[in-house]
Parts: C-alpha cells; structure tokens; sequence
C-alpha cells in the first residue's frame, strides 16, 4: 500500500509511533529527537492508543517505535 492508497484508498490507515518522541540511538537517517535519557513511557498509552483509533473508524493500523535504548 502507497501513500496515497493510505490517504484517499476504500481502507482508512495510520501509522502510530509509539513510547514517545525521544531516542537515545543517534541514528543519522533518523529524525525522533534524541535524548541522553528518554522519558519513561506513557502507562496510559494503550489506552490512548486504542481510543484514538476506535474514534477515527480506521480499517487499518501500523503500530512503530523507534527503538529507544536506555544503554
């Protein structure tokens, strides 16, 4: 599925980065802020997560993070 099939297709998607916006990682291809220590996750995330989606009617969602290391 392309970008445009994600926004205008028979099927509602979204893509949800999850556990924060901060990295500890570096990477250079990478543009998530980066941290020396990232901030706790959210508990309430889950939660946040499945109401947003329930309330957008979505067919389809993609859920990512990025990978942050407390190391």
């Amino acid at each position: 599925m392309n970008i445009g099939e994600c926004r205008q297709g028979d099927h509602a998607m979204m893509t949800l980065m999850v556990l924060g916006d901060e990295c500890t990682r570096r990477c250079r291809f990478c543009a998530v802020k980066t941290v020396q220590a990232a901030a706790p996750p959210d508990p309430d995330e889950p939660e946040h997560v499945g109401r947003a989606v329930g309330e957008l009617h979505l067919d389809y969602v993609v859920i990512t993070d990025f990978g942050a290391s407390n190391t």
